[in-house]
């Protein structure tokens, strides 16, 4: 089977009117809108998904996506690919919580370089003697690198996410954008 990755970026709660209310019709739709890209995007050929997991959109279309996989079965993968080690030191417990779960079960480890320990952590060693977080690499960069396309969720892209449609664009790959009822561009994907 032909691999086709797509990675998910958007809105971050501050962009969204509902902002941090994810009891919030308003919520529950930007959710069920992403939900619907998801699957569309699954049976046009996509087989694996990547997100950075920053709160808002990503850390929800990462939760879609595992949703799919853990529910129906789906032969779909999801990378997890963080900014940094502490992007969710600051966020409520609830949401926190929701990403470690999805880090514990999805995380990208292709995307972390590599380190020897000789006690078998593959990163605690450096981490310990030379203080260097692990994930001193450029996660936009991998996912740019890694994504045959971008789904783009939320009317308002925050600076991340506009960030990762100038690269995409750049690299003449594929931006489908998604929102309040909207969706183009997901017929393209095959």
């Amino acid at each position: 089977m032909n691999k086709k990755i797509c990675a998910i970026t958007g809105s971050t709660p501050n962009e969204y009117s509902f902002g941090y209310d994810e009891e919030s019709m308003n919520c529950a739709l930007e959710k069920r809108l992403i939900v619907q890209a998801v699957f569309a995007l699954v049976s046009v050929g996509v087989t694996g998904f990547l997100s950075t997991m920053n709160e808002g959109a990503e850390l929800w279309g990462a939760e879609a996506v595992a949703h799919i996989i853990e529910t129906f079965n789906r032969d779909i993968t999801l990378g997890c690919v963080p900014t940094s080690e502490e992007q969710a030191s600051r966020w409520h417990p609830g949401t926190r919580d929701k990403y470690f779960a999805l880090l514990e079960k999805y995380l990208e480890t292709d995307a972390i370089p590599k380190r020897h320990d000789p006690d078998g952590d593959p990163y605690g060693a450096d981490r310990e003697l030379f203080g260097e977080d692990i994930y001193d690499y450029d996660a936009d960069k991998y996912i740019a690198e890694n994504a045959d396309m971008l789904l783009v969720c939320g009317d308002t892209p925050g600076e991340h996410a506009e960030k990762l449609i100038m690269e995409f664009e750049g690299r003449g790959k594929k931006v489908i954008k998604t929102g309040a009822g909207k969706q183009t561009g997901t017929a393209d994907a095959r």
